[in-house]
């Protein structure tokens, strides 16, 4: 009986998954391991040493019909589910359901933001970022709650997921200059994608933080080879700003720091009248 109900709810998985791999133990004489396979892979297998040791062992003890009839009605009532959800398998009703749940928290997030709720609205967004985290909206939208709440622990967070994921060169430009004001540690990222931060600041004309920033990385990781090329870029960006001696002392520091890059040589070359 008890051996029968395993099949079935073998049967079942393999209905409503479909060919989902799956870890399987197995034994050779006395060698043994596990392997990963399709489930419906591994259910065949099981099935025909199921009728080969029925065929070799005609007098056994062990009931074989009870496997047999297990599996059929398994297959069975896994088939009937499937139908009464348009034949959907079981991951798509589980992304479904999981879906509807998060639509529900969204709703709630927004109810609470609405009520001035910025706290518990920004701990609610936090669980959703922690599923979701590429979702730049979403990322947006628990920042600014945070923002607006007290815990600094809870808007440090914030500020270290959106300089993490890069969502704008805006936000993430804020969610900077917010952790300077906190005067609390930065996330650990790599010095290229610190570098990356700086050079859309600079695309968009946030030049104050981005000078800051490379400041930052010219003292600490002076050997990058992209810091030269930012730091060019950024005094043209204070000269096309109208403030030459922002544009000065970017280049001064690129000419002291980085005097054989090519840069360096733009800088000194004199510029036509």
């Amino acid at each position: 009986g008890a051996s029968g109900a395993i099949a079935g709810v073998m049967a079942m998985f393999v209905v409503i998954y479909g060919l989902r791999k799956i870890r399987f133990f197995y034994f050779v004489i006395f060698y043994m391991g596990t392997l990963q396979a399709s489930a419906s892979l591994m259910l065949l297998v099981w099935l025909c040493n199921e009728l080969i040791q029925k065929v070799m062992n005609p007098d056994s003890n062990v009931n074989y019909y009870a496997h047999f009839c297990g599996l059929l009605t398994g297959a069975l009532l896994a088939t009937l589910f499937r139908w009464r959800r348009d034949w959907q398998t079981a991951d798509h009703v589980i992304a479904e359901e999981s879906n509807a749940e998060r639509r529900k928290q969204l709703e709630q997030a927004d109810m609470l933001l609405a009520q001035l709720q910025f706290e518990p609205a920004a701990r609610l967004l936090a669980r959703l970022v922690g599923a979701d985290p590429a979702d730049p909206k979403l990322l947006a939208d628990f920042y600014l709650a945070a923002k607006m709440q007290t815990d600094p622990g809870l808007r440090q967070h914030a500020c270290h997921l959106v300089l993490r994921q890069n969502p704008g060169a805006m936000l993430t430009a804020e969610a900077w200059q917010l952790l300077i004001e906190l005067k609390v540690p930065l996330p650990r990222l790599g010095t290229g994608d610190w570098i990356r931060h700086a050079a859309g600041w600079i695309d968009l004309g946030l030049l104050h933080p981005a000078e800051m920033l490379l400041s930052m990385l010219v003292r600490k990781a002076s050997h990058h080879d992209g810091l030269p090329t930012q730091l060019y870029r950024l005094g043209h960006g204070f000269q096309r700003a109208g403030n030459a001696d922002r544009a000065l002392s970017c280049w001064r520091t690129l000419i002291r720091h980085y005097p054989n890059s090519p840069e360096a040589r733009l800088v000194r070359k004199p510029q036509p009248v």
